[in-house]
Protein backbone atom coordinates (compact mmCIF):
# COMPACT_ATOMS: atom_id res chain seq x y z
CA UNK A 1 0.00 0.00 0.00
CA UNK A 2 2.96 1.80 1.24
CA UNK A 3 4.03 2.08 -2.77
CA UNK A 4 0.61 2.68 -4.30
CA UNK A 5 0.78 5.70 -2.24
CA UNK A 6 3.96 6.77 -3.06
CA UNK A 7 3.33 6.42 -6.79
CA UNK A 8 -0.27 8.24 -6.70
CA UNK A 9 1.86 11.06 -4.48
CA UNK A 10 4.71 11.27 -7.65
CA UNK A 11 1.73 11.24 -10.51
CA UNK A 12 -0.17 13.90 -8.62
CA UNK A 13 3.04 16.02 -7.99
CA UNK A 14 3.71 15.68 -11.82
CA UNK A 15 0.44 17.07 -12.51
CA UNK A 16 0.29 19.55 -10.26
CA UNK A 17 3.77 20.90 -10.43
CA UNK A 18 2.98 22.36 -14.25
CA UNK A 19 2.92 25.87 -14.29
CA UNK A 20 0.35 28.00 -15.98
CA UNK A 21 2.13 31.35 -16.22
CA UNK A 22 0.96 32.94 -13.14
CA UNK A 23 3.30 33.74 -11.10
CA UNK A 24 2.14 36.48 -9.42
CA UNK A 25 -0.22 34.05 -7.93
CA UNK A 26 2.17 31.73 -7.54
CA UNK A 27 4.30 34.30 -5.72
CA UNK A 28 1.11 35.14 -3.19
CA UNK A 29 0.75 31.43 -2.47
CA UNK A 30 4.25 30.88 -1.34
CA UNK A 31 4.03 34.65 1.12
CA UNK A 32 0.87 32.52 2.67
CA UNK A 33 2.30 29.29 3.52
CA UNK A 34 5.21 30.69 5.35
CA UNK A 35 2.41 31.39 7.90
CA UNK A 36 1.16 28.39 8.47
CA UNK A 37 2.10 26.39 11.39
CA UNK A 38 0.60 22.37 10.87
CA UNK A 39 0.17 19.64 13.32
CA UNK A 40 -0.55 16.41 11.11
CA UNK A 41 -2.38 13.51 13.06
CA UNK A 42 -1.57 11.01 10.82
CA UNK A 43 1.42 9.51 9.06
CA UNK A 44 -0.51 9.50 5.43
CA UNK A 45 -1.48 13.38 5.82
CA UNK A 46 2.42 14.12 6.86
CA UNK A 47 4.04 12.35 3.77
CA UNK A 48 1.59 13.92 1.80
CA UNK A 49 2.24 17.44 3.39
CA UNK A 50 5.75 16.79 3.06
CA UNK A 51 5.75 15.36 -0.93
CA UNK A 52 4.00 18.76 -1.36
CA UNK A 53 6.38 20.80 -0.24
CA UNK A 54 5.07 21.94 3.30
CA UNK A 55 7.38 19.97 5.64
CA UNK A 56 8.99 22.92 7.19
CA UNK A 57 5.34 23.98 7.95
CA UNK A 58 4.79 21.09 9.84
CA UNK A 59 5.13 22.02 13.85
CA UNK A 60 3.86 18.55 15.64
CA UNK A 61 2.71 14.95 13.81
CA UNK A 62 1.09 11.77 15.61
CA UNK A 63 3.16 8.77 16.91
CA UNK A 64 2.13 7.14 13.49
CA UNK A 65 4.51 9.84 11.44
CA UNK A 66 7.82 8.42 10.62
CA UNK A 67 8.70 9.82 7.35
CA UNK A 68 10.31 11.11 5.74
CA UNK A 69 12.96 10.30 8.75
CA UNK A 70 12.79 14.37 9.49
CA UNK A 71 9.56 14.76 11.22
CA UNK A 72 10.58 12.30 13.58
CA UNK A 73 12.46 14.64 15.25
CA UNK A 74 9.21 16.83 15.92
CA UNK A 75 7.19 17.10 18.52
CA UNK A 76 4.61 14.37 18.87
CA UNK A 77 0.86 14.65 20.54
CA UNK A 78 -0.16 11.23 20.56
CA UNK A 79 -1.44 8.86 18.44
CA UNK A 80 -3.85 9.51 16.03
CA UNK A 81 -7.10 7.64 17.87
CA UNK A 82 -5.85 9.06 20.87
CA UNK A 83 -4.61 13.27 20.40
CA UNK A 84 -4.00 14.86 23.71
CA UNK A 85 -5.91 18.59 22.46
CA UNK A 86 -3.86 20.63 24.61
CA UNK A 87 -0.68 18.74 23.29
CA UNK A 88 -1.66 20.34 19.93
CA UNK A 89 -3.07 23.55 20.90
CA UNK A 90 0.17 24.16 22.78
CA UNK A 91 2.76 24.27 19.23
CA UNK A 92 -0.16 26.82 18.47
CA UNK A 93 -1.06 25.39 14.93
CA UNK A 94 -2.93 27.75 12.94
CA UNK A 95 -3.94 23.96 11.22
CA UNK A 96 -4.35 20.68 11.71
CA UNK A 97 -4.53 18.17 8.93
CA UNK A 98 -5.69 14.30 9.92
CA UNK A 99 -7.92 11.54 8.28
CA UNK A 100 -11.29 11.89 9.06
CA UNK A 101 -12.23 8.48 10.61
CA UNK A 102 -8.90 8.57 13.09
CA UNK A 103 -10.46 11.91 14.21
CA UNK A 104 -12.65 12.03 17.41
CA UNK A 105 -15.37 14.84 17.10
CA UNK A 106 -14.25 15.62 20.55
CA UNK A 107 -10.91 16.51 19.48
CA UNK A 108 -11.96 18.52 16.25
CA UNK A 109 -14.90 20.39 18.61
CA UNK A 110 -11.65 21.22 21.56
CA UNK A 111 -9.31 22.33 18.73
CA UNK A 112 -12.29 24.40 17.03
CA UNK A 113 -13.03 26.47 20.38
CA UNK A 114 -9.42 27.09 20.23
CA UNK A 115 -9.75 29.02 16.89
CA UNK A 116 -7.91 26.27 15.07
CA UNK A 117 -8.91 25.65 11.57
CA UNK A 118 -8.95 21.60 11.57
CA UNK A 119 -9.27 20.13 7.68
CA UNK A 120 -9.54 16.47 7.68
CA UNK A 121 -9.80 14.12 4.72
CA UNK A 122 -11.31 10.64 3.88
CA UNK A 123 -8.87 7.72 2.93
CA UNK A 124 -10.30 5.42 0.43
CA UNK A 125 -8.04 2.02 0.45
CA UNK A 126 -7.49 1.76 -3.71
CA UNK A 127 -5.07 3.99 -5.67
CA UNK A 128 -7.95 6.25 -7.26
CA UNK A 129 -8.18 6.74 -3.59
CA UNK A 130 -4.74 7.56 -2.88
CA UNK A 131 -4.82 10.38 -6.30
CA UNK A 132 -7.55 12.11 -4.77
CA UNK A 133 -6.33 12.48 -0.90
CA UNK A 134 -3.32 13.71 -2.72
CA UNK A 135 -5.46 16.15 -5.44
CA UNK A 136 -7.68 17.58 -1.93
CA UNK A 137 -4.74 18.19 -0.03
CA UNK A 138 -2.82 19.62 -2.35
CA UNK A 139 -5.96 22.49 -2.98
Amino acid sequence: MRSILFLAICLCLGVTACNNGNTQNTEKTEQTNQDVRIVSISGTTTEILCALGMEKNIVGVDVTSTYPESVQKLPKVGHNRNMSAEAIIALKPTLVVGVTENVSPQLIEQLRAANIKVQTYNLESSPEGAKNLVRQMAD
